[in-house]
């Protein structure tokens, strides 16, 4: 296997930050470099965006990366418009729930987050809780089930990262009812694929970002936002780069002493 990116601990290489230099004879040359998550500091993932934007690659590389760079940690997988062989680059181990049985994933995770938090789990290696469609599964829910799992995502979201438990979570729209009392607040990551409308902008992003927004003219483009400060237009990841070899090749071609590589 390719040897990985070199990283701080708790932190994962998730996309590719694009940047346009001009040489000394005047001709353009685009730079690489790739984008960290400091996950441990900034937790929880929220990833935006319409059909064929890649918001569903992007959330691939993601929890591909977060197995290769974190190996302890354990995925429990909810998707509910995805098949298992979808996601066949994932250890065999995981805990994969389709359409059919994405509520019983989630309250297996939520009890290993309950005993973490009463303190009959002791371990803190990372416990990961990647939801891919979130807010199709709630909208399939009776009103007072819904009631119920918003409750529990919103502790996850609030308690989780002391006791080593992380969410991701993707979705097309962030609409506010899909998250309890600001629990979505609480996304350490904030990730937006493709253009979204003007509202959908500001659902995810402060104001004070939107005059930085470029328009994404190709299918994997996008906008991220880290811990509330450190905003950046974005190219995801091919979904081809989720193997072992893949993935390690890809971000080592970023690393240069520059921040970046020419294309």
């Amino acid at each position: 296997m390719s040897r990985l990116l070199q990283v701080p601990e708790g932190t994962i290489p998730v996309a590719y930050i694009e940047t346009l230099h001009m040489l000394p004879d005047g001709s353009p040359r685009r730079f690489r470099r790739p984008l960290l998550w400091p996950y441990s500091k900034f937790p929880h993932a929220l990833i935006v965006g319409g059909t064929g934007s890649g918001k569903t690659s992007f959330f691939k590389v993601m929890l591909s990366s977060f197995i290769r760079y974190e190996p302890e940690a354990e995925l429990y997988l909810c998707s509910y418009k995805t098949r298992m062989e979808d996601f066949a680059f994932l250890e065999t181990g995981s805990h994969f729930g389709d359409f059919r049985s994405c509520r019983d994933i989630f309250e297996a995770f939520f009890q290993r987050f309950t005993d973490r938090l009463e303190g009959r789990d002791k371990k803190r290696t990372p416990l990961i809780l990647g939801f891919d469609e979130w807010g199709g599964f709630l909208l399939s829910l009776p009103k007072k089930e819904q009631e119920d799992v918003l409750a529990k995502m919103g502790q996850l979201l609030m308690l989780g990262r002391s006791i080593g438990v992380f969410v991701l979570c993707a979705l097309q729209m962030p609409d506010a009812v899909f998250f309890r009392n600001g629990a979505r607040d609480n996304f350490g990551l904030v990730v937006a694929m493709g253009n979204l409308s003007s509202d959908g902008f500001q659902m995810v992003f402060p104001s004070e970002f939107l005059s930085a927004l470029k328009p994404c003219r190709q299918i994997g483009e996008g906008h991220a936002l880290i811990g509330g400060f450190q905003f950046s237009a974005i190219r995801g990841v091919s979904p081809k780069a989720c193997t072992d070899r893949n993935l390690a090749a890809t971000f080592r071609r970023q690393e240069r002493d520059d921040g970046g590589t020419a294309l």
